[in-house]
């Protein structure tokens, strides 16, 4: 299920949500709120998915952040997230 998931893309039209990342903020509260908003269809899968890939303890609090309808749970996580996501490594062959 969590193969899956962070690539599928999540219900919502066109437009996007601001959404400022409280300062006492945890996975479960974020994926509450974004439930709430119309980003996630399911807060608690959002949550696991965050707490497993470890950008629960690495969120943006206090920091105002875009969110598309409709993006991928990985895109979601990755602008609620500092240090999360694909990483680009240049390397040199001789």
């Amino acid at each position: 299920m969590l193969l899956v998931y962070p690539s599928r893309s999540l219900p919502g039209g066109p437009g996007t949500v601001r959404y400022t990342v409280p300062e006492a903020a945890s996975a479960g509260g974020v994926a509450d709120d974004l439930g709430r908003l119309g980003v996630v269809d399911s807060p608690l899968l959002f949550s696991s998915y965050l707490s497993l890939r470890g950008a629960g303890t690495r969120l943006r609090r206090g920091r105002t952040v875009e969110l598309p309808l409709g993006a991928t749970p990985r895109d979601v996580a990755q602008r609620l997230a500092r240090g999360f996501g694909g990483k680009t490594v240049r390397v040199t062959i001789p």
